[in-house]
């Protein structure tokens, strides 16, 4: 368990990070205007912007479900680190040329721009929602590490870090939010760089985490590995391998089956306090280190949900006479609000099974078909407003009654996920293993049967599907679309657009 040292580092990092909020909030600039609240006045240097952007990604979700997903299922997210930078470099091509030119809070803006006003809201309403439904999860994956370490309840633990990052965010808006989130950064690389020169010892040395892992098929579905050395995709290489090392050290005795811990999630801070045992401090830094992701990540959520409430739900409502002041606190009792739902929705993420699974199944709810519909603006110029709104609502509905299926079946036992077999050989202690055989129960419907990887996906098509049928059926000749708002490797289509209107003019 914690000794005092490890209290030390765990609350220092803690305080630093009130502090940063109360700094910003109270003795940072005099100009407290909506701008200065959510984006600083765009006065921020590149570097804490791009610490800020990793410590976006690297959730308590990252650093705790990843090595836990490796463990009970093999390091199928090897594949992630090829599709991460083949992403970033499609996105730098084709989105971000666009988007560029886009000075504003929210990027939805170009869904106005391109489409309606009504696409805008739509859109905004569903990445309104993803966010609603992850942050939970966000907030319960660093309360299971904190309460395995302290015997504390899970409940309790999550209201603590909500209102923490409710308080920083509130009072420092988004300087504060960069500036921890920098601060954050560095804690959470500290944390896997010492938990896995750690662990590599223990569990047999590098050549030996290799065999295992391959020996009992936790690299089987990946021929080789591209490692970088910034930014997400080096920490998800980390804790990948901190999966594969976890298994290497448990792999002769799991500690499910030997009741050493309740459910898979505890696995990895039971790995760090056994290898850390001997070393006082560095179990308190790990707890640091995934609080810090949590943190990190839910205030930025946070931070940007304010703007899109604000910026597409409600500054048309407001009086042009409000004050600044009256302006930043309205932000701020949406991100008051925004954090007390995340508070009481936790409960019902405890009873959900996978953080992993579950994460990306209620991302890819809103995800899939929100980035269908950037691409309709983007890439097609024949997509117009109305194809645009009935493929998102397609998309939407088609996910939603995937996702939810199949977490019904889950829920009550009938869908199941099964892990890769364990081995009990080398536990000091008798393990009785009862196998249950349960009943023949007919098989869901085979599209809840499909893995969570492919909902983002299947969302997605409906989206570009139906909105290109649409856009055509209601396509308007004398309506032109900027070439700025299209992507500078499709604007060739404009070009051939704008041949066939001629045509027919003269026809």
């Amino acid at each position: 368990m914690l000794v005092w040292v490890d209290y030390v580092i765990f609350f220092l990092m803690l305080g630093f990070t009130i502090a940063l909020g109360i700094y910003f909030g109270f003795c940072g600039s005099t100009k407290k205007t909506p701008s200065e609240y959510l984006l600083g006045n765009r006065a921020m240097t590149p570097i804490p912007i791009a610490m800020s952007l990793i410590a976006t990604v690297i959730s308590g979700i990252i650093l705790v479900g990843v090595p836990t997903d490796v463990y009970k299922y093999g390091a199928s997210f090897f594949w992630l680190l090829l599709a991460i930078p083949l992403f970033s470099v499609l996105s730098l091509y084709i989105y971000v040329p666009v988007f560029i030119k886009l000075e504003s809070a929210s990027v939805s803006q170009y869904l106005e721009i391109r489409f309606s006003r009504k696409i805008r809201i739509l859109a905004s309403a569903m990445f309104t929602m993803k966010i609603i439904l992850l942050n939970p999860i966000i907030v319960y994956i660093s309360s299971i590490a904190l309460s395995f370490a302290t015997g504390l309840n899970n409940t309790l633990i999550a209201t603590m870090t909500c209102v923490i990052c409710i308080f920083y965010t509130t009072i420092g808006g988004f300087k504060a939010v960069v500036w921890t989130d920098t601060i954050q950064t560095i804690s959470i690389y500290t944390c896997m760089l010492i938990v896995i020169c750690l662990g590599i010892s223990p569990s047999g040395g590098f050549t030996s985490i290799w065999e295992k892992a391959v020996s009992n098929k936790r690299l089987d579905l990946f021929k080789s590995m591209l490692i970088f050395i910034i930014g997400y995709v080096l920490i998800m290489a980390w804790v990948i391998f901190c999966g594969l090392e976890i298994y290497a050290y448990y792999a002769e005795c799991d500690p499910i089956s030997n009741k050493q811990i309740k459910h898979y999630d505890q696995i990895l801070p039971y790995f760090v306090q056994e290898i850390t045992n001997n070393i006082p401090g560095l179990f308190g830094l790990f707890l640091a280190g995934v609080f810090s992701g949590t943190l990190s990540t839910l205030s930025t959520t946070l931070n940007s949900l304010s703007a899109i409430i604000y910026n597409d739900f409600l500054s048309g409502f407001i009086p042009e006479h409000y004050s600044d002041q009256k302006r930043n606190l309205i932000l701020k009792v949406i991100v008051l609000i925004a954090g007390t739902i995340c508070i009481s929705m936790v409960f019902i993420i405890e009873h959900l099974g996978g953080i992993i699974a579950l994460t990306i199944s209620l991302s890819a709810i809103a995800g899939g078909p929100l980035l269908a519909v950037y691409t309709l603006g983007v890439v097609f110029p024949i997509a117009n407003a109305k194809g645009a709104f009935y493929g998102a609502i397609t998309g939407f509905m088609f996910s939603s009654w995937l996702v939810f299926g199949n977490q019904w079946y889950k829920l009550h036992g009938i869908i199941k996920e099964i892990p890769k077999p364990f081995l009990t050989d080398g536990c000091n202690s008798t393990i009785n293993m009862t196998h249950v055989l349960s009943a023949n129960i007919e098989e869901p419907f085979i599209m809840y049967r499909i893995s969570y990887w492919y909902y983002s996906l299947l969302g997605a098509i409906p989206v570009i599907v139906v909105g290109l049928v649409v856009s055509w059926l209601t396509y308007d000749k004398d309506v032109e679309i900027s070439p700025h708002l299209i992507s500078p490797v499709f604007r060739f289509l404009l070009k051939k657009r704008k041949t066939q209107v001629t045509s027919e003019h003269l026809l």
